[in-house]
C-alpha cells in the first residue's frame, strides 16, 4: 500500500501510539513456523510448562487517573490451578464498580453490587483468564489460533498471532518477539456504545 501512496507524494509512518517512526518492514515468517510453535517459544521463554504450573498465585494492581474524578483501581488475583478475581474500584471512595469471581467452576459477575447475566462467551473467557499463563491452555480451552505474519513492534521483529476465544468470544492479536519469544504487545478492538475502542497493552522489562 505504501509504495502506491508514495506515487502521490511523501508518506509518513506512525506507530500504535501516533508517534512518527521510520518505515521498517518486518521479514517474512520463517518456513515451518506456526501459531502453535510461536506460543511454545513463548512458554519456553518464561520458564517452561512445568515451571508455569508450579506458580501458586499472582496478584496485580493497576491504577488510572480519571481526569480529576479520582483514581480507578483494577485488582486482579489468580490462584492455581484456575481461580480468578477481578475488581474495579474508585480508590478514594472505596466504591466497587464491578467484580468478576471464578471459583474454578462458576462465574459471578456484579456491577454496582448487582448480579449480571453471564453469557457462554463471558464464562469461557473468564475461565481462560483464570490461568496464570493463559497461553499454555489456549488450545485445551478451544481458542482458535492464527499466525497472521510478522510486524515491527517498536524496534523488535514480532510474530502476530490472532487469538479467538470460543463460544462467540472476542478476538485479539498478541505479538511475540521473534528472537526472544517473549510477549511484546496485545491489541484488541472492543465494541462500546460510543463505537469501537482499540486497547493496546505493551509489555516491557
Amino acid at each position: 500500500v505504501a509504495k502506491k501512496l508514495e506515487q502521490c507524494g511523501p508518506v509518513s509512518y506512525y506507530d500504535n501510539f501516533a508517534r512518527e517512526t521510520e518505515f521498517n518492514p518486518a521479514p517474512p515468517v520463517p518456513e515451518g513456523t506456526t501459531a502453535q510453535s510461536v506460543l511454545q517459544q513463548y512458554i519456553d521463554a518464561v520458564g517452561g510448562a512445568e515451571q508455569i504450573k508450579a506458580i501458586q498465585d499472582l496478584s496485580i494492581v493497576r491504577e488510572a487517573a480519571m481526569g480529576g474524578n479520582g483514581t480507578l483501581m483494577m485488582q486482579t488475583y489468580n490462584a492455581a490451578p484456575n481461580k480468578y478475581a477481578l475488581k474495579l474500584i474508585i480508590k478514594e471512595a472505596g466504591m466497587e464498580l464491578q467484580s468478576t469471581i471464578y471459583d474454578g467452576a462458576n462465574v459471578l459477575k456484579t456491577q454496582g453490587g448487582n448480579p449480571q447475566e453471564i453469557t457462554e462467551a463471558d464464562a469461557t473467557e473468564t475461565k481462560i483468564r483464570s490461568y496464570l499463563i493463559p497461553e499454555l491452555y489456549y488450545e485445551q480451552e478451544g481458542a482458535s489460533l492464527k499466525l497472521t505474519g510478522t510486524e515491527m513492534v517498536a524496534d523488535r521483529v514480532a510474530y502476530a498471532v490472532e487469538v479467538t476465544y470460543p463460544n462467540g468470544g472476542r478476538t485479539f492479536t498478541a505479538y511475540f518477539d521473534m528472537e526472544t519469544g517473549l510477549k511484546l504487545q496485545s491489541i484488541s478492538v472492543n465494541e462500546t456504545p460510543n463505537g469501537p475502542v482499540t486497547s493496546v497493552t505493551s509489555f516491557h522489562n
